[in-house]
């Protein structure tokens, strides 16, 4: 079970591709972290400095490069850093799968005020600014501290001990009703 965050390029709405320039900096920035190469499913495995580690589903053409996605199983500002700066070297958009689309729980997050002017008006309801790895690491901690009490939940329903049942994440509580 993880928690999942992806950064796609998105140009007016549609799904875009990195120019050659962008492209060439997002691999030049995964090759400080790897050298290996992905899995037959384009899968990559990071591990960081600090011991944190997320598995990485990356672009199958380095010149055509849309997006990564992290499944990540808990937050780490080594981790949180290559994010931004991936979405730095890129020009993507941080999609917080666990965000709420409020101003205190964004989904679309940008790294700048340019960036936000070209993903389209109606595409998020509250897209924010974030300008530096720190306060997106307080964005992403606030809403994968809540992904980790549901799953913690989740996990602890299958044991012999019931545990109290946390709030579900916003995100969820959207596509499941709950159980009686």
């Amino acid at each position: 079970m993880s928690y999942d965050i992806s950064v796609q390029k998105i140009i007016q709405g549609d799904r875009g591709l990195c120019t050659p320039e962008e492209a060439q900096a997002c691999v030049q920035l995964l090759r400080t972290i790897t050298t290996e190469e992905p899995d037959e499913f384009n899968f990559l495995e990071l591990e960081f400095e600090d011991g944190s580690s997320v598995e990485v589903s990356i672009w199958d053409d380095e010149t055509a490069i849309a997006s990564c996605m992290f499944f990540t199983r808990g937050i780490s500002e080594a981790l949180v850093r290559f994010m931004f700066d991936l979405a730095v070297a890129g020009n993507f958009v941080i999609l917080d799968m666990g965000g709420a689309d409020t101003p205190d729980s964004p989904i679309a997050i940008v790294t700048s005020e340019d960036l936000l002017a070209t993903i389209g008006d109606d595409l998020f309801e509250h897209p924010k600014v974030c300008k530096s790895a720190s306060e997106l690491f307080a964005i992403l901690g606030a809403s994968s501290e809540e992904w980790l009490a549901y799953r913690d939940h989740v996990v602890a329903s299958y044991q012999e001990t019931p545990q109290p049942e946390p709030a579900q994440p916003s995100f969820w509580k959207r596509l499941f009703k709950p159980r009686k």
